[in-house]
């Protein structure tokens, strides 16, 4: 009974998983067979010479290296060399300004950076220290963050500052305690705003050389190691950019035999594609989600044409065995054409690989009974991760769907949130078995405790009271 009646809530929202939502939010005109439509827009920044300290080794090979990647995969591309505060300043004012409204703004930086006051700051080429205004001599990235948040969808930061800074001595004897720390200090991600139930793929990526406080090594060849590990990393198209930093992290760890280790910090709402393909794959022309961000229209669920999408898919799939994308997919085809649990097996290889909307579609396999044995503890944890990346579907049922009606004249059900709500403090919930004024207001005071939204009754709400398994066990779900 209960699979039943939750069955029935859950479809409210659940066909939005199906594409429906995606299709009527996505907001860039793109028509199947198009080439990639984003705005995509870079600065490269590389200083070598300094004139009040040794050169650098690596840096301006660095920065061209990366400013030639980044053409060839369709960015529009502003490089700066060797730059004075002055200049600096305002190539980034200009850049900022070129860049509002851009799908995709990426930044790297080659040269010398410091931390003050725990802030990060880059060293332009005619540093000395001497200045009355010291901080002021610097360019804060704090700065060139701030001006990107408010214009661009996608941000991307990258580093590749993290070394031996000669002015470290004179800072600290200047600001004191204020200069303390090696390497760059960790930039704060901001929280990825999941009320505004973003279209596509929105957020910031921060990379570093390697880790927060740590010094990167100079590379052994023309080029460091970061920029040639990121460089050959961004040569495959169609790939989540997480994964290519996984990647270029691997790479250089293995090339320094651990010494430097390479961080990137994320928060995004939807899997990031920098690469796109001169013409889309056959896949994604035929079974891609409506909300991607490999510039393909996509397909709602109930429009997937498994006999044409399921060769298609298969075949892209071999051909790109790694791509978590191509396996969702597959997993979309495979259920269109009712072959459930091979959907949910290629769901789920999908989900564990990151990817927002396989983890949705395997939250509601497990949730409906789809392929797999119904299971709500490990639904609403998938649930949970996709909604935690940003995802607008897992937005919509994790956090705003209303579960009363599972609640109804259903007083074992009620007691399990009563005294669940006990548990959490909130000593006066009665053990009525109904949801009286006493247990709706805790509600609300333990939502709001939490800054949860709303008032209802939420899978988020009785996710962190850690009661899911006891609401929804198994026997109640197996038909």
């Amino acid at each position: 009974m209960l699979r039943h009646v939750l069955g029935r809530v859950l479809r409210r929202v659940l066909p939005f998983a199906l594409g429906v939502l995606a299709a009527s939010l996505l907001s860039f005109p793109v028509v199947a067979g198009s080439v990639d439509q984003r705005t995509k827009t870079a600065l490269v920044i590389g200083f070598k010479d300094y004139r009040n300290a040794s050169s650098l080794k690596n840096t301006l090979n660095d920065a061209n290296l990366i400013s030639e990647r980044l053409k060839t995969a369709g960015f529009t591309v502003e490089t700066v060399l060797e730059a004075p505060l002055t200049t600096l300043a305002t190539s980034v004012q200009n850049f900022l300004e070129t860049a509002k409204g851009a799908d995709i703004a990426l930044v790297y930086y080659a040269g010398h950076a410091v931390q003050i006051d725990g802030e990060n700051y880059i060293v332009p080429v005619d540093f000395d220290g001497n200045s009355a205004d010291i901080i002021g001599a610097l360019y804060p990235v704090a700065k060139l963050l701030t001006g990107l948040n408010a214009t661009v969808k996608s941000r991307v930061v990258l580093l590749d500052a993290c070394r031996d800074n000669p002015f470290q001595a004179k800072l600290k004897e200047r600001l004191g305690a204020r200069a303390e720390g090696q390497g760059l200090a960790a930039i704060q991600m901001p929280v990825v705003d999941g009320k505004a139930v973003p279209t596509g793929t929105q957020g910031l990526v921060v990379g570093y050389a390697t880790q927060p406080q740590n010094l990167a090594l100079d590379g052994i060849a023309e080029n460091g190691r970061y920029a040639a590990a990121l460089s050959m990393a961004l040569t495959s198209p169609d790939e989540d950019f997480n994964t290519v930093l996984v990647r270029t992290t691997r790479e250089v760890m293995t090339q320094t035999k651990g010494r430097q280790q390479p961080e990137h910090r994320t928060a995004l709402t939807g899997p990031l594609y920098l690469v796109s393909r001169p013409q889309p794959l056959s896949c994604d022309l035929l079974a891609a989600e409506p909300d991607n961000d490999v510039s393909v229209k996509g397909v709602d669920f109930d429009e997937i044409d498994p006999a044409k999408a399921l060769p298609a898919c298969e075949a892209d799939q071999k051909q790109n065995p790694a791509s978590p994308r191509l396996m969702h997919n597959l997993g979309r085809s495979l259920e269109r054409a009712g072959r459930l649990e091979e959907a949910a097996a290629m769901y789920r290889r999908s989900a564990d690989l990151g990817h927002d909307w396989a983890q949705v579609y395997l939250a509601n396999a497990y949730m409906e009974g789809i392929g797999v044995k119904p299971n709500m503890t490990d639904g609403i944890g998938w649930l949970r991760r996709a909604y935690e990346q940003g995802n607008r579907q897992a937005l919509v049922t994790y956090t705003e769907l209303d579960l009363t009606e599972v609640f109804d004249g259903r007083a074992e059900r009620i007691k399990t949130l009563q005294e669940a709500l006990r548990k959490a403090g909130y000593v006066d919930v009665p053990d009525s078995g109904q949801l009286d004024d006493e247990t709706t207001s805790s509600i609300e005071e333990f939502k709001s405790g939490l800054k949860l939204d709303g008032k209802s009754i939420t899978f988020q709400m009785l996710d962190r009271l850690n009661i899911i398994e006891k609401l929804f066990p198994e026997k109640d779900l197996t038909p």
